[in-house]
């Protein structure tokens, strides 16, 4: 028989996977896959698979025969099918899984010799009558002549009495002997020994990059957190199979610390970030809560207000000698662009509905207004609350004193920090970790190894489905390079839609988490993705979670979830509506440049740029924003259970931070992306752990390379093409 050369490592198609797969059944190499090699000492044969792609090769080494195979389908590991080849024997293998419940799995291979050679095949059965540590299997050939033929050729009782070992014992019918087998597990190391009575022993050692359970466990008893760069909502493709870091990673890294109870001393390392303020806030939080159980221990070379802030959750903080502590306050500045406008010649013609519907001021005005900068105060306020509220707490400094800190110094050397008890210890990051005894290389063991069970899709599903950018018409898009006050990422309505259709269709997601961090855009776009919602909500639990800002449209789109969770320094609000152009007429003239129109209709040209709007037009914008502001209303009413003139009371325009819309009931909850979660999981009758999907999915290799799609459009643009718009473009960063 073809497939004799390795019997002797009694391998069955019904639970082989991986690397090993690639000779036994190819449908098993996609099962639970990874980057893995291994070698079988019997044959010289070296095995490799790879990550996710289900594709695995083989040589001997010391001749020029190979091995391929692929898992061209696999569904949840509970259907897999895959094709592969052997060259010396000239043969094709086709094979199956199927594991329609937990407990049970039905292997099966056909080969294909060549032209009048006899068909054969195998096919094998395991079973785990009691648990994923006792599995029993069987294996016969089948051999296709002028009769079918069936032949027992082996059955195998293993059974993994604590992790890392496991011990098998056997019968080979065909030699009539009787088999044991030993597997040891290192972790990223693991070694397969069979034995009959004959003492005819083979072995196979297996590399994986990711671990299988061990019996030897050195874990770490203490770790090292960096929070650094750029934290998205949404990862990115890096390469051809990796992806970068993103919020919800951060916040899991931290909250599996917080769940090893071997790890007693964490190292927090707050460098440079991108971290908003309500991310910030969220960040501290699960700090905050993991300084209850272990000794946390902040350290950086220089702590900005927003570090300072996270930092002040931990037992600890340390700075070097030479380090400094900036914390002279926080401020919002605006730009106004109305002295180069006239310049410029350009006039803009804008209605608004809501005094504090700011957004528009900017090309309207030469400063702040009242309004805006009652509101702006307001905001503030809540801000400093807050964040030097929790400062002041948690370092033990009165409220009071540290808020005339920041006048009369705002700048602290590490001296002065220590003596205002902003820091606890100076010393060096070298000094820090030998002190604390925290090795080098420390870090969190993420409980990620190969799977023990059947299935590893068994575990109910979450979507986190990210709402960021600006809202425009069409599909979503990054500029290549970021734009003053439009941002650098737009979210489409198009491409937004598309990803609830997926979710809609996905049986496997229990409930959705609308993760929101958008300013608003586009009226249009924002009603068509608001509606999308509502047609998700029929049919799965959502639960809203605000980010940085969920604000005009951004909030809009967030009124019709379920419950709201609002950081409390998350800028939300800003009910509102503006929409209009600007005249560029007079710039053209100066450039020397003139239009002519033909047209047919007095209003064709009405959104064009060469002339201003007549009173009748004027007229006709105020009643499209009015009915505009009132399709807002009447959104937010439906969605929030509200009454339409208290919604208007708390409307027009203004912004509010996540800890006043709580009490203006625009939120429900102040709280972050892990409460969100929980609260799914509750809603949607989920115990116990969950799988998180972030959607939309990271674009591919070939999208990421080229980075923009041919029909790229600037937000800008996309934007002044809108007749109206629900836009909020404040942004708030304390660094």
């Amino acid at each position: 028989m073809i497939l004799f050369i390795f019997l002797s490592l009694y391998l069955f198609p019904s639970n082989v996977e991986r690397s090993l797969a690639i000779v036994e059944n190819p449908a098993g190499i996609g099962l639970h896959q990874g980057i893995e090699m291994s070698y079988l000492y019997r044959n010289n044969s070296f095995l490799f698979t790879l990550n996710r792609a289900g594709y695995g090769i083989g040589f001997r080494g010391d001749t020029i025969d190979y091995y391929t195979g692929s898992t061209l389908f696999n569904y949840l590991d509970r259907f897999s099918f895959g094709v592969g080849y052997l060259s010396k024997y000239n043969t094709t293998l086709v094979g199956t899984v199927l594991r329609p419940i937990s407990g049970l799995s039905i292997g099966a291979v056909l080969r294909f010799p060549p032209v009048n050679a006899e068909l054969s095949g195998c096919i094998g059965l395991s079973v785990r009558p009691i648990g994923e540590r006792l599995t029993l299997s069987g294996k016969g050939d089948l051999s296709y002549g002028k009769i079918i033929r069936f032949n027992s050729k082996n059955i195998m009782a293993d059974i993994e009495p604590i992790d890392g070992i496991n011990i098998g014992a056997g019968y080979d019918f065909d030699n009539r002997k009787w088999v044991g087998k030993l597997t040891l597990s290192l972790g990223h190391l693991r070694a397969l020994i069979t034995d009959n009575c004959d003492r005819n022993r083979d072995f196979a050692i297996t590399a994986s990059l990711v671990p299988y359970a061990s019996f030897f466990k050195s874990f770490p008893h203490s770790v090292i957190v960096k929070i650094e760069g750029d934290y998205p909502e949404t990862p990115t493709r890096i390469g051809l199979l990796g992806r970068s870091k993103c919020f919800v990673d951060l916040l899991s890294l931290l909250k599996e610390i917080s769940n090893r109870t071997y790890i007693k001393k964490v190292l927090i390392l707050l460098n440079r970030n991108t971290l908003g303020i309500a991310q910030a806030e969220e960040v501290r939080g699960l700090i905050k809560n993991l300084s209850l159980k272990k000794e946390v221990i902040a350290y950086s070379n220089s702590l900005t207000l927003k570090n300072l802030y996270i930092g002040s959750a931990c037992n600890k903080i340390v700075i070097p000698p030479s380090g400094e502590v900036y914390f002279p306050g926080i401020s919002i500045t605006k730009q106004y662009f109305k002295g180069a406008l006239d310049k410029l010649g350009i006039k803009p013609q804008f209605v608004r509905i809501g005094k504090y519907k700011s957004a528009v001021e900017s090309f309207l005005r030469g400063d702040m207004s009242e309004a805006d900068k009652e509101q702006l105060t307001a905001y503030l306020n809540d801000i400093v609350d807050v964040v030097v509220g929790d400062i002041s707490k948690s370092r033990n400094i009165d409220m009071q004193k540290l808020k005339s800190c920041v006048d009369s110094i705002g700048y602290f050397t590490a001296s002065e920090a220590v003596k205002y008890h902003l820091v606890d210890t100076l010393m060096y990051l070298e000094q820090l970790k030998k002190t604390e005894k925290i090795s080098e290389n420390a870090r969190a063991f993420r409980g990620k190894v190969v799977p023990r069970g059947f299935i590893f899709g068994v575990k109910p599903k979450i979507a986190i489905l990210v709402a960021e950018g600006t809202i425009v018409q069409g599909k979503s898009q990054k500029s290549p390079i970021p734009i003053p006050f439009f941002g650098e990422k737009s979210l489409g309505a198009e491409s937004f839609i598309n990803t609830i259709n997926e979710l809609k269709k996905d049986r496997r997601i229990k409930g959705v988490v609308l993760r929101v961090n958008s300013p608003g855009g586009d009226a249009l776009a924002s009603d068509l993705m608001w509606q999308s919602l509502r047609e998700l909500m029929e049919k799965k639990p959502v639960v809203v979670s605000m980010s940085n800002v969920a604000a005009s449209g951004g909030y809009l789109i967030s009124s019709y979830g379920g419950k709201i969770f609002a950081d409390k320094t998350s800028l939300t609000g800003s009910i509102g509506i503006f929409g209009g152009k600007f005249v560029t007429r007079d710039l053209y003239k100066k450039l020397g440049i003139t239009h002519s129109t033909v047209k047919w209709g007095r209003h064709a040209d009405v959104l064009s740029g060469n002339r201003p709007f007549d009173e009748f037009e004027i007229k006709r914008m105020e009643r499209i924003i009015g009915a505009g502001y009132g399709q807002f209303l009447d959104r937010v009413s439906e969605g929030r259970k509200l009454n339409k003139s208290y919604v208007d009371s708390v409307g027009r325009g203004r912004i509010w931070s996540g800890l006043s819309a709580k009490s203006v009931r625009l939120a429900d909850e102040n709280g972050g992306l892990e409460d969100a979660i929980e609260e799914i999981k509750r809603e949607s009758g989920i115990k116990g752990s969950v799988m998180l999907d972030v959607y939309p999915m990271p674009r591919g290799i070939f999208e990421n390379f080229l980075n923009i799609d041919s029909d790229y459009r600037f937000p800008l643009l996309e934007l002044l093409d809108s007749p109206y718009s629900y836009y909020s473009p404040l942004k708030v960063d304390i660094r």
